[in-house]
């Protein structure tokens, strides 16, 4: 994605949301991202939220980053969407290296499933 200019709307204590530009004629498009900093599942709410907000600016794309993991029918729901892309806890720890070259750490209370332990070290 070829941002253009973004900025923060909202910060909460677990939560961000952003909103980025991109200019592409094509693909481009308002995009709204929501940071969410948990320690356990992340409801499927919260993915209905994201799709409230992104209806009400009418955004082209919406991005949920949270630090643990999502579950199934918040998949299925960002699935039937179309517009949803989440990222989770393992995912952007992979980004953080590949991109900044940052080795982060995941403390959860449990082991989502499906994760192995080098997700989290």
């Amino acid at each position: 994605m070829d941002v253009l200019e973004w900025w923060p709307v909202v910060r909460v204590a677990a939560m961000e949301e952003f909103v980025a530009v991109n200019g592409d004629p094509i693909v481009g498009g308002l995009c709204i991202i929501q940071a969410k900093r948990w320690s356990k599942i992340v409801g499927v709410e919260s993915v209905h939220a994201l799709a409230g907000v992104m209806e009400h600016k009418r955004a082209a794309k919406g991005v949920l980053v949270v630090t643990s993991w999502v579950g199934k029918a918040s998949r299925d729901f960002a699935y039937a969407n179309g517009r949803i892309e989440i990222i989770e806890g393992r995912h952007l720890k992979s980004l953080l290296k590949e991109h900044l070259d940052i080795d982060v750490l995941i403390s959860l209370p449990t082991r989502p499933p499906g994760w192995s332990d080098a997700d989290l070290t």
